[in-house]
């Protein structure tokens, strides 16, 4: 049976008190060890799907469903998606079943528990994850493979080029920023962040580090 694709609602409270490991696409989940992260509910964001089968999958492109169709039709976990990549261009590749993430909106509270979900200008989508792993119940939010840095000359994602593939980086200080703020308010809400990353990046320092295995 599909879901109904207006109702997110089904997903609050759902995994209260947990740790949920937000998965992002970081060359540097080549240095991790996915077996840990069975032990979490996870969600995966966008091409996670070639290498990890998370709890949930975010998608937050139309790239990323002409790439993935096929891997999510055959995915057996809960898809969540953008309002904006679910209409009738995204159905050519992908009918459903998937919970919708929206109506999003840029000027709403990233800790309010229900509607819309905050998208700042600079935009990432593992911090539109934080807030609805925040709106599931988690206690802790982990994030593995969200770095927001691109080594000089190397591969930027575990799957190879991200800019070949659409994607960008920008913004860099400002997006840290934003993750800082966030984490200072959910810890006032009894939520802590921390990254899970072995990348030594501004974000990882202003997030707090926490080996996967210790978490």
């Amino acid at each position: 049976m599909k879901r109904n694709p207006n109702d997110p609602t089904q997903i609050y409270d759902k995994h209260k008190g947990e740790t949920i490991l937000i998965i992002g696409n970081s060359k540097s989940l080549d240095g991790m060890d996915f077996d840990e992260f069975d032990c979490f509910t996870t969600i995966g964001i966008n091409r996670i799907l070639r290498v990890y089968e998370p709890t949930y999958l975010m998608l937050a492109d139309m790239s990323v469903i002409k790439d993935e169709h096929e891997r999510m039709k055959a995915y057996e976990g809960t898809i969540l998606m953008f309002p904006g990549i679910t209409g009738s261009a995204g159905k050519r590749y992908y009918d459903g079943p998937w919970v919708s993430t929206g109506p999003m909106a840029g000027r709403v509270d990233h800790c309010s528990k229900t509607g819309p979900i905050r998208i700042p200008s600079r935009g990432n989508t593992a911090y539109e994850c934080a807030q609805i792993a925040m709106r599931m119940g988690a206690s802790r939010i982990a994030f593995a493979g969200v770095d927001l840095y691109w080594p000089p000359g190397k591969d930027s994602h575990f799957f190879g080029s991200g800019a070949k593939a659409g994607c960008s980086i920008g913004l860099v200080d400002e997006l840290t920023e934003d993750f800082s703020k966030m984490k200072a308010d959910y810890a006032t809400m009894g939520i802590e962040m921390v990254s899970v990353s072995p990348w030594k990046t501004k974000l990882r320092e202003r997030l707090g580090y926490i080996p996967i295995e210790e978490l």
